[in-house]
């Protein structure tokens, strides 16, 4: 069969991306037919290849990424080549691979498989049916990363080429073979030559796998182009290879200024903001330094110019120009590679002009804020924009329950039902969004993912951060503040609206930060909490709580009390002494929260997920008749030394003291002046007044209930022997 008998009913099923190759190899192809500036053969060049004696009896590969229309829209084919095999004592694992992508990104749809390692030549089982290429179409233009792992390889127009029906594989021995979707899954037997699907109906490939294998949809480009590189390595390799990241250079600051004056007359911008950050890009290279400040400046200045051109949001176009910036780094890292570029500082000196602006206003008018209201993510237990605690003992399942706030966030959800001042409130609805998870102390694959599936998560929309490594093949741990940048793009290229930090503690500078030292705690977090506010993202901070058993809740968070000082919300959970009427073993209480009024508690237990005891999911189970202070021990301590933990309470006692001396008063006016007078809770009074056996009593007029009184307890008299009372009348 000649090379033009083997291609034909490849190409008349739109396949055209056909190749000869030598009789039983993989290698070489034709010279200038493969790659990203290659093009596609026709008919006429295929008959020329059919004529040469090389090819008479060779193999027949397919140059993947040709066009392909589908309803008026313009895809290309693309493999995920899966190795699990051993080849020459190396252990290929691509099938474990591909499972943790699929738990990671979502399961790829059934398609069409090519491979010469399921079946032998005679059509009996080889018994690998996860080794192949498996075929898609992807959206035209974008630069896919040539490995999806280490064993799975990515098979696109600028990255190898695919071998298919009917070659031969030199190492097996045995032929390629095509699968379709129903005869992989059923471990069939293989199609035949005219059962080759038309290009245009094999299944596309799922969004979130394009982009995690386009590092966020980045198109592709004539120049040169790392697309492998994760975020943090990205960064990281910036940081290495340039200069003073801050400080303007004139050169720099020259640029800045040409950029604003670029963008502020074209009323569409995009290709200047691009081109910006290509020109601080390329100076930095250079050796000239405040590159980062230059692109931070030129990408606000240029957000702003469009909200008020154009009326569009922030995350909108934040995203908008991430592909941008990173597409910048990217083509400098591949045009630089491990190049020492940069690090020859330029001779220009700094510009002391805009560094002097940058000092002139040192104020703010209250006139020029435009007021606004909060927003949360779950009313009113974690605002948006802010910083939020959660704390607790260990085994109070604080993990557990972030899992369930992110499977809320995710799949959009509603919240528990929370209730303020004995008023049920309507449950809020999360709007589905992302989740980036930093740190978190348990494994992600035996821990992590399966508490999300056993919550229901949507697993495409929650993420982890990409861990880089150091010239030695080391983890570079997360830090703050040094790696705020890093979370802030984190959140952006995954529209995050929750952040998770688990624990705060593990990841503070051990530079910056001195243990249980307030200012320099304050100093390390508030670049964390201006990042929120920018970014109008919740991010939940967890800690652990200190050994000061009987002290009142705020104080029982480990650490600096900088951490309560700048959260907007305090979270303590703790286990329950005894069970709640309502099945409740456990509960939240919040410590701090000064943006509303302060929700009951609310109690949980934990079940068994469906299937696996080994995994925890969250019951919550209604509101508590208790507080902060009553989880965090405080109530308990009290009995046993003097009520330290409670000195607001027994000032509240000593109050209603003295209101009802005289007799029975109005509850609601005992209430408010005992409030008044020292400054608490309503909360707090009622407790004072169990606490002292104040007595109630309803009040009726014409036949209804007109208020409640509130009075002392009548004192008690002890009874006496005769003898003693014979002596005391003598």
């Amino acid at each position: 069969m000649s090379f033009s008998d083997v291609a034909l009913p490849w190409r008349d099923a739109g396949w055209i991306g056909t190749i000869p190759l030598p009789a039983r190899a993989k290698n070489p192809p034709p010279v200038g037919w493969t790659g990203r500036n290659a093009g596609f053969a026709d008919d006429s060049q295929v008959r020329q290849w059919a004529e040469c004696a090389e090819y008479a009896e060779g193999n027949i590969g397919l140059h993947l990424g040709w066009p392909v229309d589908v309803d008026g829209t313009e895809y290309e084919t693309l493999g995920i080549d899966v190795d699990d095999y051993e080849d020459n004592g190396k252990l290929k694992q691509g099938g474990q691979q591909l499972t943790a992508l699929e738990s990671q990104l979502g399961p790829l749809p059934p398609t069409w498989v090519s491979t010469a390692r399921a079946r032998h030549d005679d059509g009996s089982d080889r018994g690998d049916w996860v080794s192949g290429i498996r075929l898609f179409l992807v959206p035209r233009g974008l630069a896919f990363r040539g490995q999806a792992d280490k064993d799975i390889e990515v098979i696109c127009k600028n990255h190898r080429f695919a071998v298919v029906w009917p070659s031969n594989n030199p190492k097996t021995q045995t032929q390629y073979r095509l699968y379709s979707p129903e005869q992989w899954a059923k471990q069939g037997q293989p199609a035949n030559g005219d059962e080759i699907p038309n290009v245009a109906t094999i299944p596309k490939l799922p969004a979130a796998w394009i982009d995690h294998l386009t590092q966020g949809r980045m198109r592709d480009s004539q120049r040169p182009i790392d697309t492998d590189s994760s975020l943090g390595e990205l960064e990281q390799w910036a940081l290495d290879q340039f200069q003073d990241s801050e400080t303007l250079c004139v050169e720099m600051a020259r640029q800045l200024e040409a950029s604003k004056a670029d963008i502020a007359t074209e009323a569409t911008s995009h290709d200047k903001v691009r081109d910006a950050h290509w020109q601080f890009v390329r100076l930095a290279v250079e050796g000239h330094t405040g590159w980062l400040t230059a692109i931070n400046e030129a990408t606000e200045y240029w957000i702003q110019d469009v909200v008020a051109r154009e009326k569009r949001g922030y995350d909108e176009l934040r995203r908008e120009i991430f592909r941008s910036l990173t597409g910048a780094l990217r083509k400098a890292k591949a045009e630089n590679g491990s190049h020492r570029y940069g690090k020859t500082p330029c001779t220009c000196p700094k510009s002391a002009q805009i560094q002097g602006n940058s000092m002139d206003t040192v104020v703010q008018c209250m006139a020029d804020v435009e007021p606004t209201t909060v927003e949360w993510l779950w009313r009113p237990w974690i605002p948006l924009g802010k910083l939020t605690i959660l704390e607790g003992d260990p085994g109070v399942a604080k993990s557990t329950m972030t899992t369930d706030w992110a499977a809320v966030v995710s799949r959009g959800n509603h919240w528990p039902v929370t209730t303020v001042a004995g008023v049920p409130q309507r449950p809020d609805r999360a709007e589905p969004a992302g989740v980036v998870l930093v740190g978190i102390e348990d494994d992600a694959e035996d821990t992590i993912v399966p508490r999300l599936i056993a919550a229901d998560a949507d697993l495409s929309r929650v993420f982890t951060m990409a861990q880089p490594t150091d010239d030695q093949g080391n983890p570079v741990p997360f830090v703050i503040p040094e790696d705020i940048d890093r979370l802030r793009r984190a959140i952006e290229q995954t529209n995050a609206r929750l952040v998770i930090i688990d624990p705060i503690t593990a990841f503070l500078s051990t530079k910056q930060v001195k243990s249980g030292d307030d200012a320099s705690t304050r100093q390390a977090l508030m670049p964390l909490a201006n990042m929120a506010r920018e970014t109008r993202c919740a991010i939940v901070l967890i800690r652990h709580l200190n050994k000061s058993a009987g002290m009142d809740a705020k104080h029982r968070g480990s650490g600096s009390m900088a951490f309560t000082g700048l959260s907007r919300s305090v979270i303590i959970a703790a286990k329950l002494k005894e069970p709640d009427s309502n099945g409740a073993t456990h509960a939240i209480a919040r410590t701090k929260g000064n943006l509303s009024r302060d929700p009951d508690a609310l109690g949980y237990v934990l079940k068994d997920a469906p299937g696996n005891p080994d995994i925890a999911t969250m019951q919550w189970a209604g509101s508590l008749d208790i507080d902060a202070d009553h989880l965090a021990g405080a109530d308990s301590a009290k009995d046993k030394d003097g009520r330290k933990s409670a000195p607001i309470r027994e000032q509240a006692e000593d109050a209603l003291r003295l209101l009802l001396a005289n007799g029975p008063m109005n509850a609601g006016d005992a209430i408010e002046s005992a409030c008044e007078k020292i400054g608490c809770s309503e909360r707090t009074v009622r407790k004072a007044a169990k606490e002292i056996g104040v007595l109630n009593d309803r009040v009726y007029i014409d036949g209804k209930v007109s208020h409640w009184t509130w009075e002392l307890p009548p004192a008690v008299i002890p009874l006496r022997k005769q003898s003693e009372v014979d002596a005391d009348e003598d």
